[in-house]
């Protein structure tokens, strides 16, 4: 019964509201019209009206009205059938539930997924973008400095461990053996910082002693204008996250720098050079 009258009773009853009064108005007088024409032309039918007379023709116009009224009605609720049909189903979105937590009312929002952003990793994060050769008391004392600057960008504080490895230098296409050489281990200078903290430089400077032998070779190529190339491959300086001893990275250096004597000027890095009384200045390009 349900389905009967939605399907056929209330477009009957939606048809006969008001809201129809036009579709009524139009059956009512083409009925009428039809309906006419039928009655008069009943009048012409010899046989019939010889017998019915105008009690025929009232019959014939009345009948026609009724056929002809009921017609549009039944057209009507059929149209209105055919359209409901057509029309689109709104179909309710099912509810989503939290994965933690009760149930989502019909109309909460899904909440967004939360992301957390992982800090980058210590070789990442740590821009070496300085270094620095001091050869200003290699003559003297057999010693040398070199600084190296680097930003803590990994978004926490990061400690020093060790120094490990060696400092090689070298003439470019060299073929002399005495104009080569391997520098010991340099040690972290007393007063340098140990830890750096998010967004800050730190500066390391390294105290480097050089063998007396060492030391007279890279003294007689600075004073022939000698290029020397330090290499750094060899010298590792391990770090860690502070609050994590237990993952030691490597400081990831330039691969070396290059100084010989003579004015001049590295788009990063220069350093000066006294030898002998005489200060020149060097250049040093990653």
């Amino acid at each position: 019964m349900g389905n009967l009258y939605s399907r056929v009773l209330q477009p009957a009853n939606t048809l006969l509201s008001l809201g129809s009064w036009a579709w009524w108005v139009i059956s009512a007088i083409t009925g009428l019209t039809a309906a006419a024409v039928i009655a008069w032309a009943s009048t012409t039918w010899d046989w019939y009206w010889s017998t019915f007379h105008m009690a025929g023709a009232a019959i014939a116009f009345l009948t026609a009205w009724v056929l002809l009224a009921v017609g549009f009605l039944l057209l009507g609720i059929a149209v209105r059938v055919w359209r409901a049909e057509q029309a689109p189903v709104q179909v309710d979105s099912p509810k989503i539930p939290q994965l933690n937590g009760p149930a989502l009312a019909s109309d909460d929002k899904i909440p967004p997924p939360t992301v957390t952003q992982s800090p980058p990793t210590l070789a990442v994060g740590l821009y070496v973008g300085e270094i620095r050769v001091m050869l200003d008391d290699l003559g003297k004392n057999r010693r040398c400095e070199l600084t190296i600057r680097v930003f803590n960008g990994t978004g926490g504080a990061v400690e020093f461990e060790k120094l490990a490895g060696n400092i090689k230098f070298d003439a470019p296409n060299n073929t002399d053996p005495e104009r080569r050489g391997t520098l010991p281990t340099p040690t972290l200078r007393h007063d340098v910082a140990k830890v750096v903290y998010p967004l800050q430089e730190w500066l390391f400077i390294l105290e480097q002693h050089v063998p007396a032998s060492e030391a007279d070779s890279l003294v007689a190529m600075l004073q022939a204008d000698i290029p020397i190339h330090f290499d750094l491959t060899g010298l590792a300086m391990y770090v860690f996250a502070q609050g994590k001893p237990d993952e030691v990275e490597r400081l990831s250096l330039w691969d070396g720098i290059s100084c010989r004597r003579g004015i001049h000027f590295g788009r990063i890095i220069n350093a000066t050079v006294n030898i002998g009384g005489v200060s020149s200045g060097t250049q040093i390009g990653g």
